[in-house]
């Protein structure tokens, strides 16, 4: 289950020789924002692949479709109406090149080999059996590893009190980085085993709740992903949560799944409602507040990630966000991955009260400096009024005559 550069260039060393007319496309999805979430990937690769053509995995989010050139005008509209709908939710762009490999089986000979090279640490290609079986083996360690020195934890702040920030939620994820090192490997470089490796954390996430923090009586956000709902993988932690805790329990879904995977989305959702947790929808634009493609009732939180062009002197997009925030309903809102304090105070005046990301952390800090400054500034001009009776009613009978 490695990524298939070296099946890549096996086809374009045949067809170089004469074989069947085929055009390969590879798809650069590398420069679209967050491509390294794996459920944003995964619900790509599924929406590519339903363009004719077979479909090869290849390392840093490339992707390729071979297909039989008298079909790859089909292949190619498929993929650009793919590349406008990312364009137009503000999810970047996915680049293309094609290569009919009739004239064109060198150069991509060479991308692949160049592929290949960048990989030294990659075993060689051995059989796939035994690929299953060393993964598998992973899994399986996984499955049953304790994951506590994996999870990290995020607090979503509500600031909805001036100067009494208050810890709404425990945002829980795991380290990417602590997992590169138990695998030893980037895991980042094999799209297939990252997607597989994340699903097994979603189950152990919520094993871990159950097992370490259910009973702190705190909040916490988990995610989860149809795959793992769907299929039933969560049910014995949801039975080991007791329904009066349940409240304390927020899971996060995917947006991105309800974009390009609608029925298992929408089943999810319905399991999520039918065990009583409230649900947090994740990973929304802020271009997409105005038209979202689910019943924003049917979430207790809308998450929106914060973006660099949310500021009052870009005119237009502020009163587009403005509209858009005050008929969804801001107090349903949370705002994350906030990073520049400065953007907090004027997304408060917006009615946003809800923040997650280093940012936040900054400014309550500040706050809190700001605040014991001017406490200490308070308390020495009550000592100089004391000792000089400026500002402060004097004692006696001409204190009250003249105080």
């Amino acid at each position: 289950m490695r990524t298939d550069e070296a099946k890549l260039l096996a086809i374009a060393e045949k067809a170089g020789s004469g074989g069947e007319d085929l055009t390969a496309i590879v798809i650069d999805l590398s420069s679209i924002p967050h491509i390294g979430d794996p459920i944003f990937f995964r619900t790509l690769i599924a929406r590519i692949n339903v363009a004719p053509g077979d479909l090869y995995r290849l390392p840093h989010h490339l992707v390729a479709l071979v297909t039989p050139s008298k079909t790859a005008a089909k292949t190619v509209a498929a993929i650009d109406r793919l590349g406008e709908f990312l364009k137009r939710s503000g999810r970047g762009e996915a680049r293309r090149q094609q290569f009919r490999l009739s004239a064109d089986a060198a150069k991509l000979a060479k991308l692949c080999k160049r592929l290949i090279e960048e990989q030294p640490d990659n075993p060689p290609a051995g059989d796939e059996e035994d690929d299953l079986a060393g993964f598998f083996s992973l899994f399986e360690s996984l499955r049953s590893a304790d994951i506590s020195n994996l999870v990290r934890e995020q607090t979503i702040w509500d600031l909805s009190k001036p100067h009494e920030p208050v810890r709404m939620a425990g945002a829980l994820t795991v380290s990417i980085d602590v997992l590169d090192d138990m695998f030893g490997q980037d895991i980042r470089a094999n799209p297939w085993l990252f997607e597989k490796i994340i699903e097994v954390i979603d189950v152990r996430m919520l094993d871990h709740f159950v097992d370490d923090r259910l009973k702190t009586g705190k909040t916490y956000t988990v995610n989860v992903n149809s795959t793992v709902v769907n299929e039933g993988e969560l049910d014995a932690a949801f039975d080991a949560i007791p329904m009066n805790s349940r409240k304390r329990v927020i899971l996060e879904v995917p947006y991105v799944e309800a974009l390009h995977e609608r029925g298992e989305f929408d089943a999810m959702v319905d399991i999520l409602e039918r065990e009583h947790f409230p649900i947090a929808l994740d990973g929304v634009r802020w271009t997409s507040l105005s038209k979202l493609e689910v019943e924003p009732e049917r979430f207790a939180f809308v998450k929106f990630m914060w973006d660099q062009h949310l500021k009052p002197e870009n005119t237009a997009d502020w009163k587009a966000f403005a509209d858009a925030l005050a008929k969804l309903g801001p107090e349903n809102c949370i705002v994350f991955n906030c990073i520049d304090e400065k953007a907090i105070a004027p997304l408060e005046e917006l009615g946003l009260f809800r923040f997650q990301g280093r940012a936040v952390e900054d400014y309550i800090r500040h706050d809190r400096a700001a605040l014991q400054k001017a406490h200490v500034q308070q308390a020495a001009r009550e000592a100089v009024a004391d000792e000089t009776g400026n500002g402060k009613a004097q004692t006696g009978i001409m204190g009250k005559l003249f105080g």
